[in-house]
């Protein structure tokens, strides 16, 4: 194997390539024996057929061709690790045309367009730094409140009133006001708040009792003009799902609820941080149980704290990762973005979202070989990646809508993980999960990585500029608003190849 390189110019080179036949026909002639004792041919003893016939039937020359590929591929990563190289994206073949007689005993030489990323040097400042929470009793009672607030339970009522919530079941269709065929069905549900109702409807349900039937005229709009769209569109899309427009409807009211705040009580306390299952899972001792509200309030305010901590390393990690990336000044070609493009087959991306990628796996391959293995499994980066499991179990989680019907809360990562496995674990095992996880752990590693060696000391901000999950409210406000730019811009980018794709294809039309 012999691999030469010549420089193409702004961060592109050409790597040409020359691989000998013992370079890879070592594994390929294992696997083509391997593969003859376990075939039968007819005419042939099990295992004695010819291995010409045996290659044949594999695939011929396409076959022979992955052995040469993953020789192609081994080798060109050996090469650039040997080199300390750090490659962005693919080896991406040159225009230059190749042909080799495999079955020969010949060289093959292949030339292949390389991005080469410059090498990341550290900031000599701090690009951002963690959080140390410092506050007065009077902000904790109000961080309290805020997550009360935030954590309301249902409460069974008596009748319709202010402030309840109406679960009605829709019984049917009121007598010869239906379509033929359009009744409704018993058992479809309807929710309604009392407090966003019209005034109109409200006088329809004030002072009902559960068990007790309402009936709805044809025209009946449960909320008024401009308001409660969500809720008003969800009873537009039921009656229109049912071919009922012009119905009249009779609903039985199956159940009255009412918001209540939480209560400050060990069960809140236990079920909100899910003390006994996280001190499980980092291997720290239970905490005993207690309803003496002094005590859970100190035991509060310390989880608060560590939550603010543990979340607000992992953000402020990533958001180093993100602050980097964009310092990194460099770029590449667009002929050769476009050309990776054709060899995927992946018309209308824009470059300019395709080039950012390319620069977040080159910083990321850059980082996590200066961080080490050693680093990566220690027991701080082994709770970040504990944490990050947890959040991608939570999001896949809540998107079943299981985590409220199992009970499971923020901290819970033996129960999620359990769940994942049991009832989804292709998912678990998918590269879609796989690879959201580690590109999240390494942004997060990396960017602890950069915190640590940057030695950034902590810097104290009062709990009422704190957002319930650790952030501060400012700072991930102006993050929003800077995302909400960049993805308005790389969507029109979008909106523009996809426009420029359909002209060219009309004009091929003609």
């Amino acid at each position: 194997m012999k691999i030469t390189r010549e420089p193409l110019g702004e961060n592109l080179e050409r790597f040409e390539m020359t691989l000998e036949r013992s370079d890879w026909y070592g594994e390929y002639d294992k696997q083509l024996r391997q593969a003859r004792r376990e075939m039968a041919v007819p005419g042939f003893r099990r295992g004695q057929a010819p291995l010409g016939l045996v290659a044949r039937r594999l695939g011929g020359e396409e076959w022979m061709y992955q052995f040469v590929n993953q020789a192609q591929q081994r080798e060109l990563n050996r090469y650039v690790d040997a080199e300390g190289i750090s490659i962005a994206r693919h080896f991406v073949f040159a225009d230059k045309e190749i042909s080799v007689d495999y079955n020969d005993d010949v060289t093959g030489t292949w030339q292949f367009d390389v991005i080469v990323a410059p090498k990341y040097v550290l900031p000599k400042k701090p690009l951002w730094v963690p959080v140390e929470v410092e506050a007065s009793d009077s902000q904790w009672a109000a961080c309290e409140a805020k997550i009360l607030e935030a954590n309301k339970s249902m409460q069974e009522v008596d009748e319709a009133g202010e402030g309840a919530y109406l679960y009605t079941e829709v019984r049917g269709a009121l007598e010869g006001s239906a379509p033929e065929g359009k009744e409704a069905e018993e058992g479809n549900d309807l929710f309604f708040s009392y407090d966003a109702m019209s005034d109109e409807a409200k006088a329809l349900f004030h002072g009902k009792k559960k068990g007790d039937a309402v009936e709805l005229p044809a025209d009946f709009r449960p909320y008024p003009e401009g308001s409660s769209k969500e809720r008003a569109d969800a009873f537009e899309a039921f009656v229109q799902r049912k071919g009922l427009q012009g119905v009249s409807l009779r609903v039985t009211l199956k159940e009255l609820r009412r918001e209540v705040p939480a209560q400050m009580t060990w069960d809140f306390y236990s079920r909100y941080f899910s003390i006994d299952v996280q001190a499980d899972a980092k291997g720290e001792p239970r905490e005993e149980r207690t309803e003496d509200e002094k005590e859970i309030r100190v035991r509060f305010r310390r989880r608060y704290v560590d939550m603010v901590g543990e979340n607000g390393r992992i953000c402020n990690a990533i958001v180093t990762f993100e602050t980097a990336l964009e310092a990194w000044d460099w770029s590449v070609p667009e002929s050769h973005l476009k050309k990776i493009l054709e060899q995927e087959r992946l018309g209308g991306a824009p470059t300019e979202y395709m080039f950012e990628q390319i620069k977040r796996d080159t910083l990321l391959h850059q980082l996590l070989r200066g961080v080490g293995e050693e680093t990566l499994q220690d027991e701080v980066h082994r709770q970040m990646w504990e944490r990050i499991y947890e959040l991608q179990c939570m999001n896949a989680l809540g998107k079943y809508g299981l985590m409220r019907a199992y009970g499971i809360y923020p901290g819970s990562l033996k129960a999620a993980e359990y769940l994942m496995h049991s009832m989804f674990p292709k998912l678990v095992e998918g590269d879609d999960f796989k690879d959201t996880l580690q590109t999240t752990f390494a942004q997060a590693t990396a960017g602890q990585s950069l915190l640590d060696q940057m030695g950034v000391a902590p810097r104290k901000v009062g709990i009422d500029k704190l957002t319930v999950l650790g952030e501060v409210q400012e700072e991930v406000e102006a993050r929003g608003r800077k995302e909400e730019e960049k993805y308005a811009r790389r969507r029109a980018t979008m909106e523009q190849s996809k426009a420029a794709q359909r002209s060219g294809e009309g004009e091929g039309e003609k």
